[in-house]
């Protein structure tokens, strides 16, 4: 979808984007101005939810791009509170979030083993990609790409633009297994999604597993440009943090 109007918000702490009224991006629609030559060098922080949940042995991520639901935005400075500290977890049981997760847009289920991951650091694990060459990957991990990139024309387009503007394979980094079935025991985890700008020495690709919402660069789309986001009562008195002392 093209606006008439997106504007980065820079360095700026989610709950502040949220107060004043302003629709954040979807990873998609991110994509769609960075295919047009905007925003290359920026890593933006986009509206999409992602959740690590255990199912017996098994640890799962979701990806959806279900912006009304994503209870990051919901309680921002809450959100931005305890991802400072630990973990998010919405304050919601897990079935109030399997119920989100169901009616998501644009959403994905995988397990992790499936994506065959690499330690990166700490908690943080990935798996690499060949923007030319997509066929070694498995099942799962192209079930990712596909989520992120598209399908057919749309997904190579964006391997394109990832070819035209760095040198180095995709990487998209997630939370690894382990410690999902340790820390998933208290309840759903949440972290928020980011995709990385084409800058030198830096891989493109994306994190499902990003904390820093305190400091982030948003692209927005004003208010007068756009219907507002629908802001739960109570929403609009959020106090954020200073964003210079955030992480």
């Amino acid at each position: 979808m093209s606006y008439k109007k997106v504007e980065l918000a820079p360095n700026t702490a989610l709950a502040k984007v949220v107060e004043e009224g302003k629709q954040v991006l979807s990873s998609k629609e991110v994509l769609e101005q960075k295919r047009q030559g905007q925003f290359l060098l920026y890593d933006i922080v986009t509206s999409d939810s992602v959740f690590y949940q255990s199912q017996g042995a098994r640890g799962f991520v979701s990806l959806e791009r279900n912006k009304e639901q994503n209870p990051l935005y919901k309680k921002a400075r809450t959100a931005t509170n305890y991802l400072k500290k630990g973990e998010f977890r919405a304050g919601l049981d897990d079935t109030s979030i399997t119920r989100i997760i169901t009616k998501g847009e644009g959403r994905i289920r995988v397990p992790l083993a499936g994506l065959e991951l690499k330690s990166a650091a700490g908690e943080v694990y990935s798996f690499e990609f060949n923007p030319s060459d997509l066929s070694k990957l498995t099942q799962d991990q192209m079930r990712v790409i596909n989520w992120m990139y598209g399908e057919n024309k749309e997904l190579e387009a964006n391997m394109k633009n990832i070819r035209d503007n760095s040198a180095f394979p995709g990487r998209i980094l997630f939370l690894g297994e382990e410690y999902v079935m340790e820390q998933a025991k208290k309840g759903t985890i949440m972290r928020a999604l980011r995709i990385n700008g084409y800058r030198p020495a830096k891989n493109p690709g994306f994190s499902a597993c990003t904390k820093g919402i305190g400091k982030a660069n948003f692209l927005v789309i004003p208010q007068e440009d756009d219907a507002p986001i629908k802001i739960e009562p109570g929403l609009t008195q959020i106090v954020y943090a200073d964003p210079g002392k955030n992480k």
